[in-house]
């Protein structure tokens, strides 16, 4: 993430109006970022993967849903995608999300907002939230050397 970071803020200490930045390079950059940080986790025995839950026919989330879902295949994250029509309840909408919750293979639910009137999203949002289960301990990053005390 440090290429983005770079990238981003420009030379440091540079003082202009404003920068022209590549959005295309950028993100083509995070994206091999990506790639590279979840190989890695795929050879340490985790595939990352992302829950997109998708309600009813906006063509606006549905299009960046289908960015999302390509994103997850172009680096190597599993797309668990869940789609509704906009007929969908309340209780059947939570009651997948904590399905979703519960499953091992599922590290991160992305729930498209905004959502039909008929359902709540102050309901909906935390049943998205959940508290993180530990890593296995070939996927945590390596501990940092603590310096010595004199």
């Amino acid at each position: 993430m440090l290429a983005r970071a770079r990238l981003l803020a420009g030379r440091a200490g540079a003082r202009c109006a404003s920068n022209l930045i590549d959005g295309k390079a950028i993100s083509k950059t995070v994206l091999a970022e990506c790639a590279v940080a979840t190989e890695r986790l795929v050879s340490n025995g985790l595939r990352p993967g992302l829950a997109v839950i998708l309600v009813g026919e906006r063509a606006d989330s549905a299009t960046y849903v289908k960015a999302k879902r390509k994103a997850c295949a172009d680096v190597g994250i599993s797309d668990l995608g869940v789609d509704y029509g906009d007929e969908v309840g309340q209780d059947e909408l939570i009651g997948k999300i904590r399905e979703l919750n519960g499953d091992p293979a599922v590290h991160g639910i992305l729930v498209q907002l905004p959502l039909p009137e008929h359902l709540d999203e102050a309901e909906v949002r935390p049943a998205a939230r959940r508290a993180r289960p530990p890593r296995p301990r070939a996927a945590r990053p390596p501990a940092s050397p603590t310096p010595a005390h004199s």
